[in-house]
């Protein structure tokens, strides 16, 4: 996804025109922090050249947009309030401890390279390289019950592939940096190995029945078919 089409950047818009920030899902912090790591972990010093400058341009609007105290609060000045202050450190730390969780998700072990290489996981790993997706949509997407991919992605959530992300009252799953990374590298996707619907499946199987009687009923290869004779 390009920066200059980040959906994140329209949401921080609008909460700044509506001049409050209740307004903003904290997701968004989630999402700026994802994209911080991964252009850092890609070593993209580009990608991590243009994030800067959008959350620089981002910064300074909100700065512009807040009051006197909170901007000397920003500029470090010593007559800002204490509150002021130290909700700006709050939030630096929130932020910093954001990216240091997502950082650990490269510390991957034995048991992370174990489970994406796992079959019963990849049709998981297929389905969240298109993007997040919750439970239920994960479900339909690789054709188990429920029950099974709450057990699954509890199991790769503890791996250090896949976390959890709410978005208003949905639980959202999808693959952590790291994971991503390593399944592009090994080209696991969508396009090399996606879910085949069930939809899909009835229409391969009932395809596959009628090619196998045709085979059956054809000629063997090297040896010679004779035409029927048609009386009349």
């Amino acid at each position: 996804m390009k920066i200059k089409a980040w959906p994140v950047l329209a949401e921080l818009s609008q909460a700044l025109e509506a001049k409050d920030a209740r307004a903003l899902n904290p997701a968004v912090f989630d999402a700026i922090v994802d994209r911080l790591e991964a252009a850092l972990a890609a070593g993209d010093n580009h990608a991590l050249e243009t994030l800067t400058h959008h959350l620089e341009a981002a910064a300074r609007q909100w700065a512009a947009a807040g009051s006197d105290d909170a901007r000397k609060a920003l500029r470090g000045d010593r007559d800002a309030t204490a509150e002021s202050a130290n909700l700006l450190v709050a939030g630096r730390l929130g932020f910093a401890q954001n990216l240091a969780a997502r950082a650990l998700d490269k510390r991957a072990d034995d048991a992370f390279y174990e489970l994406i290489a796992d079959r019963r996981y990849q049709p998981y790993i297929c389905a969240l390289m298109a993007g997040p997706r919750s439970g239920i949509e994960l479900a339909l997407a690789v054709d188990e019950v429920e029950e099974t991919v709450s057990r699954k992605l509890r199991i790769l959530e503890e791996g250090g592939v896949v976390r959890r992300r709410k978005n208003g009252q949905v639980t959202m799953n999808l693959l952590t940096p790291a994971a991503r990374q390593y399944a592009e590298a090994k080209r696991i996707g969508p396009a090399g190995g996606q879910t085949i619907q069930p939809a899909v499946k009835s229409a391969l199987a009932e395809r596959s029945d009628k090619i196998e009687d045709h085979l059956q009923s054809s000629r063997m290869l090297g040896v010679r078919h004779e035409p029927e004779r048609v009386d009349g």
